[in-house]
């Protein structure tokens, strides 16, 4: 599945990012398509963080391209820790909290 067109990524790079994404990975198959969602329907200014908490690799060989921070950690954090994990790490003026498992 391809999220971006090559058109919209350049964009993206040229945009001021006011917004992050953080989104605990809990289960690798639904990540890809929330990413999907999130490129397709979303204006392309902001960042995404992604909080790994995966046995497997499944997910990070998959989407690791269309995020802009892959933090594997070595245990399930939970969903408190993993989203202040993110928001630690996030530099924009506005923060979204999102589930690997929406659409």
């Amino acid at each position: 599945m391809n999220i971006c067109k090559k058109n919209i990524v350049s964009k993206k790079e040229k945009m001021k990012k006011i917004n992050t994404f953080i989104i605990p990975i809990i289960r690798p198959d639904y990540v890809e398509r929330m990413l999907f969602t999130l490129y397709r329907y979303t204006p392309h200014n902001f960042n995404v963080i992604i909080i790994d908490q995966t046995t497997t690799s499944e997910a990070q060989e998959r989407c690791q391209k269309y995020a802009h921070l892959w933090i594997k950690s070595y245990r399930n954090l939970g969903f408190s820790k993993a989203m202040n994990t993110g928001i630690v790490l996030a530099n924009t003026p506005y923060i979204t909290l999102a589930n690997d498992d929406i659409e």
